[in-house]
């Protein structure tokens, strides 16, 4: 298996008891199209909105032999994850040595 990193910034990754492993290089950025805030109301004289995200983009095609899996962020796996199963978020970060590190790979299936 091969998990290629679509967030836009590199990804340290551990293992279970936190040691640093490897930092994923970014190989390109999953993102929305378009990101637009509606205000539908007030409360107390705040103003609250709807968010409304588009089409995702920069995703390569799913590999048709399973073994290449996505780091993207969360926002994009929980849009894509109806028509994706190889999409992963990381969770649970720390600071390591000035890099940032996290403990945790997500599946969204």
């Amino acid at each position: 298996m091969e998990i290629l990193n679509y967030t836009g910034k590199d990804v340290g990754l551990t293992n279970t008891s936190g040691s640093p492993l490897i930092i994923l290089p970014s190989v390109g950025k999953a993102r929305f199209d378009s990101v637009q805030f509606e205000q539908v109301s007030k409360v107390g004289g705040a103003p609250i909105f709807i968010k409304k995200i588009g089409k995702v983009l920069g995703l390569p095609k799913p590999d048709p032999n399973h073994e290449k899996y996505y780091v993207v962020p969360s926002e994009v796996a929980e849009r894509a994850k109806i028509y994706r199963f190889d999409l992963l978020t990381v969770e649970d970060s720390f600071s390591y040595e000035g890099a940032i590190f996290y403990r945790k790979i997500v599946n969204y299936a």
